[in-house]
């Protein structure tokens, strides 16, 4: 849940996380998520009420960051701070002062999502000089970003012919697959970037006709890569096997092809019943511990009915399921 994406979140009923940890978001404490607004009139007066608060309450160092001047857009050092029950983040302009935004009004949904944010860089950006705040807040074609999740399709090959599958027309059918040193060396120029991307995602085809698919999770692994592998589940649901080998090898995220709770509905979308292949495929990454991100391709009139079912699905097994991506 990214705080600056939402104004507030109004919870119903209370989330509930199936983890070790057992933890419990209640509808009062999600009613009050809401993110800080930098987009004032007049900066000086919007951020002196939190000045104030920050002056004469106590306060708890969460960590440091880093984030921008809401006047002249540069890069500024800033930290996270618990000010009486809610997370601000001050920061200083050396040419403008310091400013304070309420950033989380709830400590421990902050430290919840704290706790899974795998993407953080392994570096610092070097970008090019550019004007008004480029890179940080400009939407100009003149700056470079850096990348997050490196794609590499490591083969066209597929033991689907899934009948919205782009790569299943005629016009696409390409001849590609790239040999394992050349992965790895594509693997080491990412590596070499700064910001290193944080993540490698292995995508096709399905990967995992590659009969060293778990080498190659290997070489990334041994990078320091978080190892992400995009698949349609046969051959996880097939080999129990396999995907032990996977986790020893350093898989972290399977990305799984997920579009419905019906079999009719996989022979429409992919040509064959696949419900249990993907329920199989789910409880052996569960086995092995390796996180499952659902990705659905929406067909409307076909399978949009179903969104909420595997919202609750998904909800209900999180302890594994970590995500859901609607394409």
């Amino acid at each position: 849940m990214l705080p600056a994406a939402y104004a507030a979140l109004e919870c119903s009923s209370p989330l509930l996380f199936n983890s070790p940890r057992d933890f419990r978001i209640n509808s009062g404490e999600c009613a009050k998520i809401r993110a800080a607004d930098h987009n004032v009139h007049d900066v000086a007066s919007a951020f002196a009420d939190n000045r104030s608060a920050l002056a004469s309450n106590w306060r708890i160092p969460v960590r440091k960051t880093k984030s921008i001047c809401p006047v002249c857009h540069k890069k500024i050092d800033a930290e996270l701070t618990e000010v009486n029950g809610k997370i601000f983040l001050t920061k200083t302009c050396k040419e403008h002062g310091t400013f304070a935004a309420a950033h989380w009004e709830s400590p421990c949904v902050f430290k919840f999502a704290e706790e899974y944010d795998y993407f953080k860089y392994f570096g610092d950006a070097s970008f090019p000089k550019n004007p008004d705040g480029c890179p940080y807040t400009c939407f100009c074609d003149k700056h470079a970003s850096s990348t997050v999740i490196g794609v590499i399709d490591v083969t066209k090959r597929c033991d689907l012919r899934c009948p919205v599958c782009f790569a299943t027309f005629s016009g696409h059918e390409v001849d590609y697959e790239p040999s394992k040193e050349k992965i790895v060396n594509m693997l080491e120029f990412l590596s070499n970037r700064n910001p290193k991307p944080p993540a490698i995602l292995f995508s096709g085809g399905e990967p995992l006709e590659r009969e060293d698919m778990p080498e190659i999770i290997a070489a990334a692994h041994k990078l320091r890569f978080m190892t992400i592998l995009a698949t349609n589940g046969v051959k996880l649901a097939r080999s129990e096997e396999l995907v032990k080998k996977l986790k020893e090898k350093g898989l972290n995220i399977v990305y799984l092809q997920f579009d419905s709770f019906h079999d009719e509905i996989y022979e429409k979308l992919r040509g064959k019943k696949l419900l249990q292949t993907k329920m199989k495929a789910i409880e052996n990454c569960r086995k092995y511990d390796i996180e499952v991100i659902l990705v659905n391709t929406l067909v409307r009139g076909v399978n949009d009915a179903e969104v909420g079912a595997i919202i609750r699905f998904a909800a209900q097994n999180s302890y594994i399921i970590r995500g859901i991506i609607f394409q």
